[in-house]
């Protein structure tokens, strides 16, 4: 994409929920990253037309606002991702934990044609989740901002990891009106369908539909799907 073409989509994009000054800088940034070997502050800023020093500091003062939210910027992507889209058709969107250097990060993906394309995140260091009284609520507070970013007339299934198998957090999801597919340990106890005991002991037979459950020790499971 030439960058020229970058900056105007950028801009039509993003100028939804941002500032305008502050969209035209976000797709100054983004074009000058397309250009680079590696994603930095000063690579981007050398990328970016005029003097390499005062662009750094452009760089660097924008990535510093605290007035920019990622999840603001992506509201527009979202919007025109879903604007063409069926509200009968299901929205997967992927939660996991990932390390970036010295960064962990909770990233939300939707899943596209095999493919996963971040439209949410949050990060945190030394696993210290300032402003949230432990991790749970620090992974809800996510969820609460795609929430707000998807609207409640599209059909989301929320797809996680068995370090993400508890019950509360499957209550939390039905309370905001997300499906749910979360993976859990087979030693989990779960009681479905008449059967009380271990999930690696539930009775399963060929040709059985896969179902999920997410529970915490010995209490009352609830379905991992809507």
């Amino acid at each position: 994409m030439h960058r020229k073409d970058a900056i105007a989509w950028v801009v039509s994009v993003c100028s939804v929920s941002l500032r305008l000054s502050q969209a035209k800088t976000l797709s100054i940034l983004v074009a000058a990253a397309m250009r680079v070997q590696r994603v930095s502050l000063a690579h981007i800023g050398r990328a970016m037309e005029g003097c390499a020093k005062h662009q750094i500091k452009r760089c660097w003062r924008f990535c510093a606002n605290d007035r920019v939210e990622s999840a603001d910027a992506m509201r527009g992507i979202v919007a025109k991702l879903l604007k063409k889209r069926s509200k009968k058709k299901k929205l997967l969107i992927a939660v996991d934990w990932v390390d970036i250097k010295g960064f962990q990060t909770l990233l939300a993906s939707v899943v596209l044609k095999g493919r996963s394309t971040p439209i949410a995140w949050a990060s945190t260091t030394n696993h210290v989740y300032d402003g949230h009284r432990s991790r749970n609520a620090f992974e809800e507070s996510l969820l609460l901002v795609l929430r707000e970013m998807i609207p409640r007339t599209i059909k989301v299934v929320i797809l996680a990891d068995r370090g993400f198998g508890r019950t509360a957090l499957a209550t939390f999801c039905q309370q905001q009106g997300f499906g749910y597919v979360i993976r859990i340990q087979p030693s989990v106890t779960v009681r479905l369908h008449g059967f009380h005991g271990k999930l690696l002991d539930y009775p399963v037979y060929k040709g059985i539909a896969g179902t999920g459950f997410a529970s915490s020790q010995g209490a009352q499971t609830r379905p991992l799907s809507q």
